[in-house]
């Protein structure tokens, strides 16, 4: 795109409202949502499945923004009532 790194920044958070990091964040801990929903998968390896290879941060980023632990959504009934 031939755009310097803080320039692009500028440009996507202008567009998004949030930096690319923040969005990248975002999508990530909803498809962790859907992976955790299905009950199919462990925490570790929804982490890994989302691309949050470090499972303690991927637990904090997780419980930071949806107020609950990813282990605790998981096995709650009617978790979807968080989104």
């Amino acid at each position: 795109m031939h755009l310097s790194r803080s320039h692009f920044t500028r440009l996507f958070s202008k567009e998004m409202g949030m930096s690319p990091r923040m969005y990248l964040e975002d999508l990530r801990l909803k498809m962790a949502m859907d992976i955790l929903f299905e009950k199919t998968a462990t925490v570790k390896e929804t982490a890994a499945r989302c691309g949050i290879y470090d499972v303690n941060y991927f637990c904090r980023l997780f419980k930071k923004r949806y107020g609950i632990s990813p282990g605790k959504y998981k096995d709650q009934e009617g978790v979807r009532d968080h989104e």
